[in-house]
């Protein structure tokens, strides 16, 4: 089963959430993809594992209790050292900090057309098509 970028699906249960799905970020480039993650007046940095034009996964440290289910943040997301673009974004998982590698997934409320436009170029800049 390949998904809405023409890519084989590895998780079908995973894909069948989502409303777009989601690549993954390679930090073997020159520039590796980082997100901010504003709330109230602090801002913390995140690398990039996966994304998609609905949303974006972080590995997270083990402590990330400031962060909650269905928290809404800001994001400002740097897919591009000279580019970057704020959006208004919900917190939909958080994992267990228990768990071997902490993970939150993040869904991005106000998305625009620009934001769209420049998630696809930087798509396209990573050679998978």
């Amino acid at each position: 089963m390949t998904n809405d970028l023409g890519i084989e699906n590895l998780d079908k249960k995973m894909a069948e959430r989502r409303r777009h799905s989601r690549l993954p970020v390679s930090v073997n480039q020159t520039y590796t993809a980082n997100v901010d993650i504003i709330i109230k007046s602090s801002k913390f940095n995140f690398i990039i594992g996966n994304i998609s034009i609905s949303g974006l996964g972080i590995i997270v440290p083990t402590d990330f209790s400031k962060f909650t289910h269905n928290q809404e943040v800001l994001l400002v997301v740097h897919l591009f050292a000279e580019r970057c673009f704020k959006v208004k974004a919900i917190i939909k998982h958080v994992s267990s900090a228990a768990s071997r590698c902490p993970f939150m997934g993040i869904e991005f409320l106000n998305v625009t057309d620009e934001n769209i436009r420049l998630i696809h170029q930087y798509f396209k800049s990573l050679s998978l098509f």
